[in-house]
Parts: structure tokens; sequence; C-alpha cells
């Protein structure tokens, strides 16, 4: 299973919610730095994974 993740300029709480319907793991509303897409993506990976460094999503430091 791979994380779904939003990424939209809409910051409306109905767009956000039909997101999380569609089966989102995240949503981020655009612009976002580069630093809090890698944190978002980190959180959406360890609670997948729970926390285990040798999940198929973990591979040393990079995030698959």
């Amino acid at each position: 299973m791979f994380p779904l993740f939003f990424g939209a300029a809409k910051d409306d709480e109905e767009d956000i919610v039909t997101a999380f319907d569609c089966g989102a793991e995240d949503y981020l509303v655009k612009p976002v730095s580069l630093i809090v897409l890698e944190k978002h993506i980190g959180a959406v990976l360890r609670r997948l994974s729970d926390g285990n460094p040798d999940s198929p999503h973990h591979s040393g430091k990079a995030l698959l």
C-alpha cells in the first residue's frame, strides 16, 4: 500500500474533507516548503510502518 497525498491550493474545509473521504493519508495546502513536505511524508510512513525501520517504505535514511 502506498500513501495518497493531496496537495492543492484550495484550503476550504469541503475540499479537505473530500480528499480524506477519497482515501488521502494527508492533505497539504500549496505552496508548501520542501522541509514541511518531507516531514509530512516521514510522519505518514512512520504511521504505515509502525516505526519499523525494516519496513518496505524505509531504506536506511532514504524514504521510499
